[in-house]
């Protein structure tokens, strides 16, 4: 899925391309997840394939902090003109296609945020007991 999501980045949306993501999809076990920051950007390409997939898919869009994901940028020394981004774009930039995107997205969709899934990874590993039990929704420890 990288090597697609660089091609089409590098050279555009093509019927190649778009033939290797039906290849792609047919080579994954179910269930699967996808995973790209590249998708920010290339999301749209993949929604043919997607929809002859006979699939419902959900979109998971993980939300975080702006200042936190700028500062991920910087200290991988990730700049566009100066600013936090990456392939020409800056953080801002990036944060408003990946809205962009998840609002044209025609299946599923739901909003994780970063910080409460760190949070509630952080609770299962102190708790034992949620460890034991099978995760936060059956431990009466966590009250959301």
């Amino acid at each position: 899925m990288r090597e697609l999501n660089s091609d089409i980045l590098a050279t555009g949306f093509t019927s190649s391309i778009e033939a290797a993501q039906r290849a792609y999809f047919e080579s994954l076990e179910r269930p699967f997840a996808l995973k790209d920051p590249r998708l920010v950007e290339t999301l749209s390409h993949w929604i043919s394939a997607i929809h002859e997939l006979n699939e419902t898919p959900t979109l998971v869009m993980i939300m975080r902090d702006p200042a936190a994901v700028a500062q991920s940028y910087i200290d991988r020394g990730e700049l566009v003109d100066g600013q936090p981004g990456t392939r020409g774009r800056t953080v801002p930039e990036l944060l408003e296609l990946a809205a962009k995107q998840y609002d044209q997205w025609p299946f599923r969709k739901t909003i994780l945020h970063y910080e409460k899934l760190v949070e509630a990874a952080l609770i299962v590993k102190r708790e034992r007991r949620m460890r034991q039990d099978g995760g936060l929704w059956l431990s009466s420890a966590f009250d959301p």
